[in-house]
């Protein structure tokens, strides 16, 4: 009984993701090719729910503030954002270490945001909107997800690293 919306600026993501919803016959989605900064085609209030999830790595510390309130324009009033990212993980892997500050380092120099989990609340707060009497209210809930060995997210979150380390590996080379 719902519908939901997936916007990428990337076109062979977009046909993934309608492949794969096709093959599942998921027909309430539909996906956009487009860029999150300028949602053009989206209306005001379009959305009940705005997911945006783990942009830290492609969005510049100066763009948070307007592409927060993007996010909230065509977010329903009343309606929910969930702002979702990751910390880089802890480890007692000199080797991983090794590896997070090279991926820090990359992140960096592309002009990105390695880790905004310190600063979310502060950027939301400075968005229009946001924690004023008829806007939307902030409620921030932290998780810490257990990937060690033996534990169920163990072998998922290797195989999505393992893909990351692969598509990563000619920029942090370079």
């Amino acid at each position: 009984d719902m519908t939901v919306v997936g916007i990428d600026r990337q076109e062979a993501v977009v046909e993934q993701a309608r492949h794969l919803s096709h093959s599942w016959r998921l027909d309430n989605t539909g996906f956009l090719v487009g860029d999150m900064h300028h949602m053009d085609a989206i209306e005001d209030n379009s959305f009940d729910l705005v997911h945006a999830r783990f942009l830290g790595p492609v969005v510049a510390p100066q763009q948070w503030p307007a592409l927060l309130q993007e996010c909230l324009r065509v977010c329903q009033v009343g309606g929910t954002l969930v702002w979702t990212e990751a910390a880089f993980p802890t480890t007692n892997s000199a080797a991983c270490l090794h590896w997070w500050e090279w991926m820090k380092q990359a992140i960096t120099r592309l002009g990105y945001t390695p880790d905004v989990t310190p600063y979310m609340q502060r950027l939301l707060g400075d968005v229009d909107g946001v924690n004023s009497a008829d806007g939307m209210q902030v409620r921030r809930v932290e998780m810490v997800l257990d990937i060690s060995v033996d534990t169920p997210l163990h072998t998922q979150v290797y195989r999505h690293i393992s893909s990351v380390l692969d598509a990563t590996k000619s920029l942090l080379l370079r």
